[in-house]
């Protein structure tokens, strides 16, 4: 069974407009979002005219699910748009859910086609990341992407090993430093006391500061199950500054806190 993340689209039941743009004869209130489309747009590719649309944020090839209700069609057809990539064009009344991987934008589109005058009403409009993590790091990446106090702070900036050059700053990255497995003569016992350093980068102390504090509040005594992986307890053992001094001046380029963690999990 797939794991789903947290719901990445704000007032995807149309409250109101908060959060959504709207283009030509769209308006959300009331609960549901109504839109007149106005041009045949049977070519288009990626968002248009004839569209309401809101911003969330995803992660470039990553799998989403995406759905949205159509409560009412006469003539009309919707297609959903993650991140400039285009779903499955609806034109029945329904539940309508599919997988997308993101492109590179942050935004979710509804797009209306059709006539003149043929209209639809949705509601009920849902982003969530699709995944199973059956990796400890993998696990770790979810812990720490889907904390709304880390996720505020990095987004998704969180790598195994090594930032990519020209990432925005601040960004985290993670590393395995032990992971011994226990042997008795029985049999390999499946427990494993792994250590993982957790570092940041960042432009400002400022910064630096409140990401390592934030790290250390989520995995610190974290104990559970993220997908197939059993975490039965994390502790930080250790925090370190370290340095990256401009060539030729005692001036810093970035400041950078290593942060290491005793993760028992079950292999």
């Amino acid at each position: 069974m797939s794991v789903l993340g947290p719901e990445l689209v704000t007032n995807g039941d149309f409250d109101d407009a908060t959060g959504w743009t709207e283009e030509f004869d769209w308006a959300a209130s009331g609960g549901i979002a109504d839109g007149k489309a106005h041009y045949l747009r049977t070519n288009m590719i990626g968002d248009g005219v004839d569209c309401i649309y809101s911003s969330v944020s995803v992660v470039n090839g990553h799998t989403y699910q995406v759905s949205f209700d159509i409560t009412a069609v006469s003539g009309a057809s919707i297609t959903p748009i993650l991140a400039g990539v285009t779903g499955t064009m609806r034109s029945t009344v329904g539940t309508h859910t599919e997988t997308i991987i993101a492109g590179s934008s942050e935004r979710i589109t509804l797009r209306g086609s059709g006539s003149y005058e043929d209209t639809a009403s949705i509601d009920d409009v849902s982003v969530k990341e699709i995944g199973i993590p059956t990796e400890i790091e993998e696990a770790i990446f979810y812990i720490l992407r889907w904390d709304p106090t880390v996720s505020g702070l990095i987004s998704s900036r969180i790598y195994p090993e090594i930032i990519p050059q020209n990432t925005l700053l601040p960004a985290v990255y993670y590393t395995q430093i032990a992971g011994p497995r226990q042997h008795t003569l029985a049999a390999t016992d499946d427990m494993v006391p792994s250590r993982w350093q957790l570092t940041v980068v960042a432009d400002t102390y400022t910064e630096l500061r409140g990401i390592s504090d934030a790290l250390r509040g989520v995995l610190d005594s974290y104990s559970g199950t993220v997908g197939t992986v059993v975490i039965q307890c994390s502790h930080m053992i250790n925090e370190n500054d370290l340095m990256d001094v401009q060539p030729g001046t005692d001036k810093l380029r970035r400041y950078i806190k290593a942060i290491d963690f005793h993760i028992w999990y079950n292999d």
